[in-house]
């Protein structure tokens, strides 16, 4: 993992002889950096517990400590997991420094510790807290999020103002009614499956310093059933600050449609959306009569009243092409920031255009009054894409969608993981195969080769390029990935983590490990 500044003040590589991947990244207050991921590595540096992994592939967590030297930097790392695949979808850690993990296994001994569920067999949903007595961790908490199908968690969120809340989201086949407790309990605003054995979306919000069934307090359902089969990708989860009572913000990627099917299978909630129209960028009255590519959404569920029956507000995000989200964020004021990628030639609505960092998918030509604006690529390739949905103080108004941009060249290029900082400043990372992508002038480098991580700090408040943009390229002469960043509002430092097979990946001078594979 690696800081940032934008100077690179600090980058080690961390696994051993396997693989690591799904790698995140979190930070505490006093500045120590958190690792976590997957990995198959039998010899991945561990301080406590097993030396050798339980399972054929487990959770690791690690904590680095960049003021120590050489070796001694890693003041905690562990493996987590059962005896068959585990696999991550987030790390957080709150402000009494305890670790929060979350993803989902196919192991039926996962380790549990005062758990709304103890026992599972398939592929379930898992959190688990690790509290600090001292220097030494426990695992205080440990359950299993599952339901009769397949349940994947693929975010995680806290909540510092209440320590011990953990906000989860995800997809499930489960059928299971409010009686289980999940996907959905009683407090949920939507109870059952609209779209029985196919997938749907679930937020869930547990209280780690319970235990048992009371340790779930609210979750729910989200999805529809027209078309049947429809696609559901999870994405990421986030909550605002609102005091003791926080709404949980979650992404992802459907094509259900947002009307009755003909047989009467149930119709994609959307609310107070900026966008009701599946692939049609920000429009509200559709004129695709058969419309089937994916758009991401984004959805604001407060989970702290029961008995209400819709999100607070839901809305596509998307046009004609493939969009997915995968990371978000919410700034003070609940303004939602989303990531992911995109294949739309009209992802940004024409109303917005002129405002992005990047008005054109791949980066070709902009011509503002032309119809498109855009020059058409002989080669249409996937971009990421940052958007902004405001907060809106009026009740029943549509929640605006006021800010969008492309990052992206003429390869494929994803945003994976999304922070924001308090001038409404959108940090990304993820992941390019562009040798052309459009950096800034103080990047720290060039294309590697064989595709790149890359880190962009884009302000959502200026008017195309602005002067504090910043885009780079970060990586080797192999693939690198980004995969997680976390945000230090304090010093204004960027930490961002993912994987490499890079032997010449760029390390500071005092790294914890210096080579790939621990060599």
């Amino acid at each position: 993992e690696l800081v940032i500044d934008p100077t690179l003040s600090y980058s080690t590589y961390l696994g051993g002889s396997g693989t690591e991947a799904l790698v995140k990244v979190a930070i505490d207050g006093n500045g120590g950096i958190y690792v976590a991921g997957s990995t198959n590595s039998a010899d991945f540096p561990v301080t406590t517990g097993p030396t050798s992994p339980p399972g054929a592939q487990n959770i690791f967590i690690s904590k680095i400590n960049t003021s120590l030297a050489g070796t001694a930097q890693l003041v905690y790392s562990i493996y987590l997991g059962g005896s068959q695949k585990d696999f991550l979808a987030g790390i957080a850690v709150d402000s009494n420094f305890g670790i929060y993990v979350a993803g989902w296994t196919t192991s039926s001994d996962f380790p549990h510790a005062n758990a709304f569920q103890s026992s599972a067999s398939g592929t379930h949903g898992f959190l688990s807290k690790l509290t600090v007595n001292g220097t030494a961790y426990a695992l205080t908490y440990s359950t299993y999020l599952a339901g009769n199908g397949i349940d994947t968690v693929t975010g995680l969120a806290i909540d510092n103002g209440n320590r011990g809340t953990a906000y989860v989201t995800g997809v499930t086949t489960s059928t299971d009614d409010q009686s289980n407790g999940f996907p959905a309990n009683p407090d949920g605003f939507q109870l059952v499956s609209h779209s029985p054995e196919n997938k749907q979306f679930f937020a869930s919000k547990l209280n780690t310093s319970a235990s048992g069934p009371t340790s779930m307090v609210y979750s729910t359902y989200f999805g529809g059933g027209n078309p049947v089969g429809a696609e559901a990708i999870g994405g990421g989860i986030a909550v605002d600050l609102s005091g003791a009572s926080p709404n949980m913000y979650i992404t992802g990627a459907t094509n259900m449609l947002p009307v009755t099917g003909a047989s009467g299978e149930i119709k994609f909630q959307l609310v107070n959306a900026e966008q009701s129209c599946l692939d049609e960028a920000g429009q509200t009255a559709c004129t695709l009569s058969n419309p089937t590519a994916l758009d991401a959404f984004v959805a604001k569920i407060n989970p702290n009243t029961p008995g209400l029956t819709a999100p607070v507000y839901s809305t596509y995000v998307g046009g004609s092409g493939d969009d997915v989200g995968t990371g978000i964020a919410v700034d003070s004021s609940a303004n939602a920031y989303i990531t992911g990628s995109t294949f739309s030639t009209d992802f940004i609505p024409t109303p917005i255009i002129g405002l992005a960092f990047q008005p054109c998918l791949n980066n070709t030509l902009y011509t503002a009054g032309n119809t498109p604006p855009c020059a058409t690529s002989s080669a249409p390739a996937q971009d990421a894409f940052i958007a902004k949905i405001d907060n809106q103080l009026t009740a029943g108004a549509v929640y605006p969608l006021n800010y969008a941009t492309y990052i992206g060249g003429s390869g494929d290029d994803s945003g994976q993981g999304i922070q924001v900082d308090p001038v409404q400043g959108a940090h990304v990372v993820g992941s390019t195969s562009s040798p052309d992508l459009p950096i800034t002038q103080d990047a720290l480098q060039n294309y590697g080769l064989n595709g790149d991580a890359f880190v962009a700090l884009i302000l959502t408040t200026e008017t195309g390029r602005g002067i504090g943009d910043y885009l780079t390229y970060l990586g080797g002469n192999q693939l690198d990935q980004g995969t997680g960043i976390a945000l230090d509002n304090v010093f204004g430092a960027t930490y961002v983590a993912g994987t490499t097979l890079s032997p010449n990946f760029p390390v500071s001078a005092t790294p914890y490990q210096l080579n790939l594979n621990n060599k």
